[in-house]
């Protein structure tokens, strides 16, 4: 099991607020990310550390050809500050402060996860099973039954048709 940071920007999060995330565009480490894996989210401009949760599928692409990974993500009712992080020891070298312009996902250790935990308790121990319970108090579940590869089957099948159609138009003159 892997932790990863998704970050966004603080007022563009702001706007979303009572949404729910489902999903997170990922622009890296596609191949890494598993159902299960922890998850916090982390907002720009300063903030810091606004949510808990995980990834709840594989990552796919949408038809806009951006990536996209199934997430249940809580947030937290007040934000662990960027200061705050920054001052921990075991926080301090990591990948979002280190390169905060950087694409979604960043990679956790297991030290950082630690000091995520320390500051909010619904987040689980590395290694451990997930406590939902603790993250969502509805226990919905999210389903996206549609793994990667099917996905890009069906990409592969439906670029063909497409290109097929395009030729026997330009056949027929039209």
């Amino acid at each position: 099991m892997a932790h990863w940071i998704v970050q966004a920007n603080a007022a563009a999060w702001h706007q979303r607020a009572g949404q729910d995330v489902r999903e997170w565009c990922v622009k890296r480490y596609r191949d890494r990310i598993t159902p299960g894996d922890d998850l916090a989210l982390w907002l720009t401009g300063g903030v810091g550390l606004a949510g808990v949760g995980r990834f709840t599928g594989v990552p796919y692409r949408w038809v806009d050809g951006t990536w996209h990974a199934p997430v249940d993500l809580v947030p937290l009712g007040t934000p662990v500050g960027r200061a705050e992080l920054l001052s921990d020891p075991d926080f301090a070298r990591s990948a979002i402060l280190r390169m905060p312009g950087g694409a979604n996902p960043f990679p956790v250790t297991d030290r950082e996860w630690e000091a995520i935990r320390r500051r909010v308790p619904a987040a689980r121990p590395p290694g451990r099973a997930a406590d939902r319970s603790a993250l969502h108090a509805t226990g919905d579940e999210v389903e996206f039954p549609v793994a990667l590869e099917e996905q890009e089957q069906r990409e592969d099948r439906d670029d063909r048709q497409q290109r097929t159609g395009d030729h026997e138009r330009v056949q027929r003159g039209l």
